[in-house]
């Protein structure tokens, strides 16, 4: 078996499923703690998956990991 480096795009990817799995396996959804939060889940998710580009994006970045227990 051939260890690979995982790219960037790849680890932004496995962020996000890491975050979702986590929220799904506490009984609720990526979709509700946006909600909740008042952000939209495309916002969320493009920021998990292509990273923050400002202020704003890297503290709800920060506040999504750390709500996933990562931080």
């Amino acid at each position: 078996m051939m260890n690979k480096k995982l790219s960037a795009a790849q680890q932004r990817i496995q962020l996000y499923n890491h975050v979702r799995g986590y929220f799904i396996s506490q009984g609720s959804s990526l979709s509700a703690w946006s909600r909740e939060r008042g952000v939209s889940l495309s916002y969320v998710s493009d920021v998990l998956k292509s990273g923050p580009t400002g202020e704003m994006s890297q503290q709800l970045l920060d506040d999504v990991k750390k709500a996933a227990g990562m931080i």
